[in-house]
């Protein structure tokens, strides 16, 4: 019961966290919706990947706004998978369609 509980407070927290400032899956939005979509998967609770929704149109208004993935215009990209855009890719190909598309984040196998 106790587990459950900080399980909620921990994804409460994730959706005060300010979106839009860096879309990478280690520490930006991307990650941070990946877990909640993770949480609505293994929780059966549906109201996670509806916030996660919600949060996205927000991450990806804030990417098209930007014009990029970066936080700084005129940072050069990486390509790596945490904080680049092969993970920034493989994010959005989650939000698109998470049944489809496993969590790194947690090692999930190919489906």
């Amino acid at each position: 019961m106790a587990t459950r509980r900080e399980i909620r407070i921990a994804l409460e927290q994730t959706l005060t966290s300010p979106f839009g400032r860096h879309a990478c899956l280690c520490h930006g939005d991307l990650g941070n919706l990946d877990i909640l979509l993770y949480a609505s998967e293994q929780l059966h609770d549906p109201s996670w990947a509806h916030a996660g929704t919600r949060l996205a149109k927000e991450a990806v208004n804030a990417i098209a706004e930007r014009e990029g993935l970066h936080a700084e215009p005129k940072q050069l990209p990486n390509p790596g998978l945490m904080v680049g855009l092969a993970g920034m890719g493989y994010g959005l190909l989650r939000l698109a369609d998470p049944t489809r598309v496993p969590s790194v984040l947690v090692l999930a196998p190919p489906r």
